[in-house]
Parts: C-alpha cells; structure tokens; sequence
C-alpha cells in the first residue's frame, strides 16, 4: 500500500516529490519563453504613453502640452485612461479652465462619462472647483446629473464641505445649490 504522504525522489538538479508532479508538470524555463505573446504591440504602446501624457498635462494645467499633444502627435483629446478619465474629467477636476476652454474649442466630448458614471460636473464638484463649475453650468451641463452611485454633483460637493470649508468650496455649494433651485 502507498502511503498518502508524498515521497521524494531525485530529479535533475533539485528535489521534487510525486505530489508535485501530480499537481503541476516540473516548470521549464524554455517552454514558457517559447509560449510567450507580447502583450501589447509598439503601436499600442506608444498610443497608451501618449494619452498618459495628454492626461498628465491636463492634470496639471500645462496648456501648451495638451495642445501639442493634440495638433501635433495627434493624440484623440477624448482618449481615455484609469477609470474612464478623459483629459477634461482632469480639467475639470483641478479647475484648469484654460484646459477644459481649448478642449471645448477642438470639440472634445465635454459629455463623457467615467466608469463611476461622472460626468465634469460631478469632478468639479468633488473638488471645489467653483469656477470650474460656473463654466460648466454654463454650457448646460446638468446639476441633477446622477452617477452610479446615485449622487448628483451637489452631493458631492457637499461630501467635500464636510472636510474643507474653504472658501473656493463653499462657493461652489452655494452656485450649484442656487442652481439647483433655480431648475424646479
């Protein structure tokens, strides 16, 4: 009778037992390199690094890169990263309104939703971005929009108050509050 526990034996240059072998096949090196597929072709790659650095710029407010980035290396300015995040959820986000301007002016889709279902509103909102706001109500964006999470832009930046009652957020409530009750 075999006992259940498992026996060693040797095997090439290192020990392995017949439970090992059981579970798994020994590993080589060369069968794995040979099976290898690249996981993304240059193109791709170099397409990905490209819209990382339009919504690297936009992030930061530098203009002049996301223009470039968009006439010149004819990066999509509705390309998208993490979470579905295009350049003007960044704009809009951290209230670089020369950014989200030009972005409106190439005929971004200033529309867009991300993956949470937020749209700009809901970006400038979460971060107390009244001037970024006031753009954007502006172009009629809707203060009511609900995300996946079933919060409107007001419940956002209200989440936001909580934390920071500076003045550039209480503005904010206080335009998209005013807003709000001026559509009923």
């Amino acid at each position: 009778m075999k006992s259940i526990f498992a026996t060693k034996r040797q095997s090439g240059p290192e020990m392995t037992t017949e439970l090992d072998e059981a579970v798994a096949p020994p590993f080589r090196l060369s069968d794995a390199m040979a099976k290898r597929e690249p996981v993304v072709d240059a193109d791709n790659l170099w397409e990905a690094l490209r819209v990382d650095e339009l919504l690297d710029a936009a992030k930061e407010g530098n203009l002049a890169e996301v223009r470039r980035l968009c006439e010149e290396a004819d990066v999509d300015p509705d390309a998208r990263g993490y979470m579905g995040w295009t350049a003007a959820h960044w704009a809009a986000r951290q209230g670089h309104m020369d950014v989200l301007e030009y972005l409106h002016e190439i005929g971004a889709n200033l529309d867009t939703l991300d993956r949470k279902g937020d749209c700009l509103l809901h970006k400038a909102a979460a971060n107390g971005q009244a001037k970024a706001c006031a753009w954007l109500l502006q172009h009629s964006f809707n203060v009511q929009a609900v995300n996946n999470n079933g919060m409107t832009p007001i419940d956002l930046v209200r989440e936001k108050a909580t934390t920071s009652r500076d003045a550039t957020t209480v503005r904010c409530e206080a335009l998209l509050v005013k807003e709000c009750e001026c559509t009923f």
